[in-house]
């Protein structure tokens, strides 16, 4: 039986049988995801050993890596996009900008590079690393539950971070009544649970990412939760990963058992990247009104 972290309720359990398809390639030990239907948030279990961390998060893990040519192009579009949300909150004087989980420091980088003054954390010594050679950027080099702010901030970014952690709600209280200014605004990126992807993919959605991701967060159950710390103005909206279905679909082609959709993901499988990438986008956009797979979440403090 596991409790509910938020209201301290008994869970149901939605599958015990998935694996860590992303790293381990389907050869870890079963993992699986329960679900308090209140809170509509869903845990990942079981827990992680500090042991089990360098397994899970290698130094050759994707966060740590810098992407190359079209697709570093692209992402750097995106980091623009992400910027560019932000700065309708803010005014030109807030400029001091933290982010929790920072990987390699590519989205500081470009914070930086719009005139923001930036900082944050990162667990991983490659990230640490890169960022501070590579970009200049200063990374404290500690776990989330150990985050101490100096001083509080304009904005706090979260980007595919807050799902990796098991005490995320304390994570949220601390941003809140320790690292946020007055008025200042709370950026979050996090896959979404209630999506069309997580029903049609189940266990093989990569959105579940296994076992690095601990918390599952649907868009009625993070709206509910900013709120009931103190957030207010919050405003919840898709985005569409065409990356997140290319790899769903992978992991269906190598570990789905016999049936016409492991035959249609494998056929899928065998398509140039750049295409799977062009159908994957048209269809996040088509299937939009079900629920994107990502979800951005804007907050500010009152």
């Amino acid at each position: 039986m596991r409790l509910c972290k938020i209201c301290g309720t008994e869970t149901i359990i939605l599958f015990s049988n998935s694996k860590d398809y992303f790293v381990s390639g389907g050869s870890s030990h079963d993992f699986g995801i329960c679900y308090c239907d209140g809170c509509k948030i869903g845990y990942s279990l079981p827990a992680l050993s500090l042991d089990e961390f360098p397994i899970y998060y290698p130094d050759n893990f994707e966060a740590y890596i810098p992407r190359k040519t079209f697709w570093g192009f692209l992402q750097r579009i995106k980091y623009k996009s992400d910027l560019k949300k932000l700065s309708r909150y803010l005014n030109s004087k807030q400029k001091f900008l933290f982010e929790v989980g920072a990987g390699r420091g590519a989205f500081l980088k470009e914070a930086k590079n719009c005139g923001f003054e930036v900082t944050g954390i990162e667990p991983g010594t490659r990230g640490v690393e890169f960022a501070a050679g590579q970009y200049g950027i200063h990374l404290e080099q500690v776990f989330a539950s150990e985050m101490q702010f100096e001083k509080q901030y304009h904005v706090i970014v979260a980007r595919h971070s807050l799902e990796h952690l098991d005490e995320f709600y304390e994570c949220l209280k601390k941003i809140y009544h320790e690292g946020l200014l007055k008025g200042g605004i709370l950026f979050l990126k996090l896959p979404r649970l209630d999506s069309w992807e997580a029903k049609k993919f189940g266990r093989f959605w990569h959105g579940f990412d296994l076992p690095r991701h601990r918390v599952h967060f649907t868009k009625k159950g993070l709206a509910r939760i900013l709120k009931d710390i103190g957030f207010h103005e919050i405003s919840i909206k898709g985005e569409v990963v065409a990356e997140d279905m290319i790899r769903s679909l992978h992991y269906c082609a190598l570990h789905a058992g016999p049936g016409v959709s492991k035959i249609l993901a494998r056929y899928f499988d065998l398509l140039p990247h750049g295409l799977k990438f062009v159908i994957c986008q048209l269809m996040g956009y088509l299937l939009w009104p079900w629920g994107t797979g990502r979800m951005i979440g804007i907050a500010r403090k009152r």
